[in-house]
């Protein structure tokens, strides 16, 4: 029981911390997308620190709020007395905040705005140069921390098998193929979980849109020269080729980091990078689901991140609560290969790409015939 409570209470304190961390970003930036943008490059930087620590000097776990709640040490001894770190951090950010909020004008960011050029360049005079412009910054963020991963967790495969340091754990890493096999199953660990997250930034192109049309600037667009099927194109080519570009980086990362270490930088980069993206075609299918919600049921596009919390849990504990084999086989994940390491699956990826395009062709086409908000 205090186990339990120390696991809950460690993932408690750190989202009072990231949390406190959002309201004074809030705080400073007049634009939601600045200020979630700026909290969660904190929160990959946090995840980072950790990372680093577990691998290399512990004392870099000790600066991140994700180190804080591992260093509790649920069922490992307790230490109760580091949550008083993120509680005391959480509540000094709070009171931040709340004195950086009497201070700003309501509407506005303490940051001050910067004035745009008076003339608009030409990548501007068309709707996919105006959709990379509001987008680029994000999807080289999102690039920038999968290439970091990869080199993280390049780094930790190869050794992971010296952190299991008694005979008992010896006989088992042989029982499962020896040390490369079970590099290899943490790297197809990684990289599913890496491909789940991908999903997100793919099924955010789409709600973006959709933010666009209820925020009354899409019909703007739709009365000029653009048409329906080209403006819904580009929000779908920044989500299906936009996904695949952090993908490529983390296996890229991965590839070199192992690669450095083994000898074999060229072999390791080809696997492993193959390995990240045959995560693609489970990422399409939400991408494919979140577009056709789009197009067909604008109003019940939300449904797309329940879908997408039902496949994470089911995949978590699926087979550990018993869960029928019809039911796991719903999420496009499950049909993945274990990429490095068993290809059986590799039949599926065709069939996930079929389903993919079928599920943007009726996005594409309901979005052609129904209402646009205005």
């Amino acid at each position: 029981m205090a186990g339990s409570v120390a696991l809950g209470a460690g993932w408690m304190t750190a989202g009072w911390a990231f949390g406190a961390i959002a309201a004074v970003t809030a705080q400073l930036c007049r634009s939601t997308r600045l200020a979630t943008g700026i909290a969660g490059s904190v929160l990959g930087l946090a995840y980072l620190l950790r990372a680093i620590g577990d691998s290399g000097p512990e004392w870099l776990s000790w600066l991140s709020p994700i180190g804080w709640a591992q260093q509790i040490r649920p069922f490992a001894g307790d230490r109760w007395w580091v949550m008083a770190l993120p509680v005391a951090f959480a509540a000094v950010l709070v009171l931040i905040a709340v004195r950086l909020s009497d201070r700003r004008d309501v509407g506005a960011g303490l940051l001050a705005d910067r004035a745009g050029p008076a003339r608009a360049g030409r990548g501007l005079r068309s709707s996919g140069g105006l959709l990379w412009r509001l987008n680029r910054a994000g999807l080289l963020a999102w690039t920038a921390v999968y290439l970091v991963l990869g080199l993280v967790i390049g780094n930790l495969a190869n050794g992971i098998g010296k952190f299991l340091d008694n005979p008992r754990a010896e006989q088992l890493i042989l029982a499962l193929g020896g040390e490369k096999a079970l590099s290899d199953a943490f790297f197809a660990l990684e990289f599913s979980v890496a491909g789940v997250v991908a999903a997100i930034y793919a099924m955010s192109a789409l709600t973006r849109l959709h933010t666009e049309e209820e925020a009354l600037r899409v019909e703007p667009l739709l009365t000029a020269s653009v048409s329906r099927t080209r403006l819904l194109t580009g929000y779908l080519v920044l989500a299906i080729a936009g996904s695949v570009v952090p993908m490529l980086a983390a296996g890229l990362g991965a590839g070199l980091a192992a690669g450095l270490q083994t000898g074999r930088p060229g072999a390791e980069i080809s696997r492993l990078t193959a390995a990240a993206l045959v995560q693609l075609p489970a990422v399409w299918v939400l991408a494919g689901l979140a577009c056709a919600l789009f197009g067909l049921f604008p109003r019940r596009l939300g449904l797309i991140w329940v879908v997408l919390v039902a496949i994470v849990v089911v995949g978590e504990f699926g087979v550990l609560f018993g869960v029928p084999q019809v039911v796991l086989n719903l999420s496009p994940f499950t049909h993945l290969p274990n990429l490095p390491g068993s290809t059986e699956g590799m039949t599926s990826l065709p069939w996930l790409v079929l389903v993919a395009c079928a599920l943007l062709a009726a996005g594409v086409a309901g979005f052609r015939r129904r209402d646009i908000a205005a």
